[in-house]
């Protein structure tokens, strides 16, 4: 991983809820700029990601204040904390790889989980993983931390970077 891409990951890492809400907002508004193809309304991978999930993760940690268009799939917002977190494995596994283009602003949000997703740190505040078997993210993290020789429950560290390197 790139280090300017680490230090990134590691600060947003260490936000408080309020702020990596406010933080979410940010990089997917740079996206949705870069990617003005996906609309709110499509019913795509990548159009929940950048419309419905990613905000719908920015409410839970604190944010208030959204676009018309942000937050209006009520599959979305009506779900659990732990349905989002599930769910939320199933989006970005099923991603455009252009979001993740590392020089497109924004993109951090599309990181792998093992590599430190922003989303993924405020879904782990909001709902630690419980069932290893409907939470796709707890269980890429568990295998890869394995591989990594780090020790994980499920939930993103920074060890999970370092050991990387």
């Amino acid at each position: 991983m790139l280090e300017k891409k680490r230090r990134e990951v590691l600060r947003l890492y260490g936000l408080t809820d309020r702020w990596l809400a406010a933080e979410l907002q940010r990089q997917v508004k740079l996206l949705r700029v870069a990617f003005p193809r996906y609309r709110p309304w499509e019913r795509v991978y990548d159009s929940v990601f950048l419309w419905h999930f990613v905000p719908e993760v920015a409410r839970r940690l604190g944010a208030r204040s959204f676009t018309a268009n942000e937050r209006t799939d009520r599959w979305v917002v009506t779900m659990s904390d732990r349905e989002l977190r599930c769910a939320f494995g199933q989006v970005l596994a099923n991603l455009s790889p252009e979001l993740s283009d590392s020089a497109l602003p924004g993109s951090i949000l599309a990181n792998d989980v093992e590599d430190g997703n922003p989303v993924v740190f405020g879904l782990d505040r909001i709902c630690v993983p419980v069932d290893m078997e409907g939470d796709l993210i707890a269980r890429r993290l568990r295998a890869i931390a394995g591989a990594r020789k780090v020790d994980c429950n499920g939930v993103w560290t920074p060890e999970m970077i370092r050991a990387s390197a």
